[in-house]
C-alpha cells in the first residue's frame, strides 16, 4: 500500500513539475517577504547545538546531495550563506532563497527534479549584483549540452547501473534517517521514473560513450581559449562554467564517469581552478562551517578510492578533502585521478567491510562525526534523544491519522452496502 502511494505521489509530482516547465518562460520576482518554511524542510530547534551558524539571518540551503551550482552561484554574488546536511531528498530546499522556483508552498520535492536555475540567477543578478550577461550568444547551445546530455547520462549510471546495490546504494543509507531502506529504494525508483518519462534512458555503455564525446567537445573548448580560465574565453564566469563545473564535481564521485574524466587533463584543470578560487582555504566562520557540511556529506566520497585496503580511515575519502588537500600538498588532481582509475579497473568487486559501513552510518544516524574519533560533544545525547522523540511523534501522528483515515473510508464503504 505504501508503494502504491508513493507511485501515485511520483506521478502528481512529475505531472506538476511538466506543468512548471511547461510555464518555464515566465518570469516571477523573489517574494522573499511571503515566502515561509514549509513543513517539509528542517527547522533549526533554538535548543540544539549548533554546528553551522549562530546568525539566523544568513540564507540556508539544505542539501541531500551537495549543492555545488547553488553555492557557487553565491559565492560568485559574495552572498555569505549556510549549508546543512539534509537526510531526507524531500526535505532538500534553498530556504529563503526562491530556490530554483518562486515558490509559494512548502517544497515537497528537492533539487533532484529537472528544474531550471534561473530564477536563483535572476534574484542575484537583481538583489546582490551577479553580473552573467556577457555571456556569448552560443552559451544556450553548449548549456543544453549540459542539462539535456551529460546530467540524463549521470543520472542513468546513477539509477540504471548493476553499481547501485554495491555502492550508490550505501550513500543514501548513510546520508538518510529513519526508514533509510525505504528511501533508498524510492529515490532509485523515482530516478529511473524520471529517465523513462522523458525518454532519456541509455545503457550504461552508451551513456559513458555520449559522455565522453560531450567532455572531448568541452576540452577542445577549453584548449581553443587558453588565455582564460573559463570555457567560451570570457572574462568572467557564465552560466554556462557554473553548470558545467557543478557536473563535473558531481562526476568526480562516480564510479564511471571518474574513469571517463581521468581521460580530459584540461577539465581537471578547470574544476581545481574554480575550487581553488572559490572553496579552498576557508576565512570566515560560515565558510568553515559549509566545508565541514560538504566534506561530510555522504554523496561527495571519492568512489575509486574505495577500493583501497579496508581500513575506515582510508576506505572513506571525500572529493572535498581532495581538493583542499591539492592546494596544501601540492598535489595534481589529474595524477590523483589517473591512480583512482588504474585502481578502479584493478579491481571490479567493492571491498569496503560492511560492518565498518554501518558503524559510519550509524554514527552519523546519531549526529556524530562521519569519521571515528574519541572525542564526544556536550549535550550530543540529549540532541539525539529530542530528535528521536520528535521524529517517533511525528510516526505516531501519521499511523494515528492513517488508521483514522482508513476507517472512515470502509465506513463510508460499508453504510452504502448496507441501504
Amino acid at each position: 500500500m505504501t508503494l502504491l502511494l508513493h507511485d501515485l505521489w511520483l506521478s502528481i509530482e512529475q505531472y506538476g513539475d511538466a506543468t512548471r516547465n511547461w510555464y518555464g518562460h515566465r518570469r516571477y520576482e523573489a517574494s522573499l517577504a511571503r515566502r515561509v518554511e514549509g513543513f517539509t524542510e528542517e527547522l533549526p530547534s533554538s535548543k540544539d547545538d549548533e554546528t553551522a551558524i549562530s546568525s539566523s539571518s544568513l540564507m540556508r540551503i539544505l542539501q541531500f546531495q551537495p549543492a555545488w551550482e547553488e553555492q557557487l552561484l553565491l559565492r560568485l554574488a559574495a552572498v555569505p550563506h549556510t549549508v546543512v546536511n539534509s537526510s531526507y531528498a524531500v526535505t532538500e530546499a534553498v530556504g529563503p532563497l526562491p530556490a530554483l522556483q518562486d515558490l509559494s508552498r512548502a517544497a515537497m520535492m528537492g533539487r533532484t527534479t529537472s528544474t531550471s536555475s534561473s530564477p536563483i540567477v535572476e534574484y542575484l543578478e537583481r538583489y546582490h549584483g551577479l553580473v552573467l550577461d556577457h555571456q556569448p550568444d552560443d552559451i544556450p547551445l553548449y548549456l543544453s549540452l549540459v542539462q539535456k546530455e551529460l546530467e540524463p547520462c549521470r543520472i542513468t549510471l546513477l539509477c540504471h547501473d548493476d553499481e547501485w546495490n554495491s555502492f550508490y546504494k550505501k550513500r543514501c543509507l548513510q546520508a538518510g534517517g529513519r526508514f533509510s531502506q525505504w528511501q533508498a529504494r524510492s529515490y532509485r525508483r523515482y530516478l529511473k521514473f524520471q529517465q523513462n518519462y522523458e525518454d532519456r534512458h541509455r545503457t550504461t555503455a552508451a551513456a559513458m560513450e555520449r559522455v565522453r564525446h560531450v567532455y572531448a567537445l568541452f576540452e577542445h573548448k577549453l584548449s581553443s581559449s587558453s588565455k582564460s580560465r573559463w570555457i567560451l574565453g570570457t572574462t568572467q564566469p557564465t552560466r554556462l562554467d557554473v553548470a558545467l563545473w557543478d557536473h563535473l564535481m558531481h562526476a568526480l564521485t562516480d564510479v564511471h564517469l571518474v574513469i571517463v574524466l581521468a581521460e580530459f587533463p584540461l577539465l581537471l584543470t578547470f574544476v581545481q581552478t574554480i575550487w581553488d578560487a572559490y572553496f579552498a582555504n576557508p576565512t570566515e566562520e560560515w565558510q568553515i562551517a559549509n566545508a565541514v557540511q560538504n566534506a561530510t556529506n555522504p554523496f561527495a566520497q571519492v568512489p575509486s578510492l574505495l577500493w583501497s585496503p579496508p581500513r575506515e580511515d582510508e576506505s572513506f575519502r571525500h572529493a572535498v578533502e581532495l581538493m583542499e588537500q591539492l592546494s596544501v600538498q601540492d598535489r595534481n588532481l589529474m595524477e590523483t585521478v589517473r591512480v583512482a582509475k588504474e585502481a578502479r579497473l584493478l579491481q571490479t568487486t567493492n571491498k569496503v567491510d560492511p560492518n565498518d559501513a554501518f558503524r559510519t552510518w550509524h554514527r552519523w544516524r546519531n549526529g556524530g562525526p562521519y569519521h571515528s574519533t574519541n572525542d564526544t560533544a556536550q549535550g550530543s545525547d540529549e540532541k539525539v534523544r529530542r530528535e528521536y522523540h520528535r521524529s517517533d511523534e511525528a510516526w505516531i501522528a501519521s499511523m494515528a491519522l492513517s488508521t483514522i483515515m482508513a476507517m472512515c473510508v470502509f465506513g463510508v464503504i460499508g453504510g452504502s452496502r448496507e441501504k
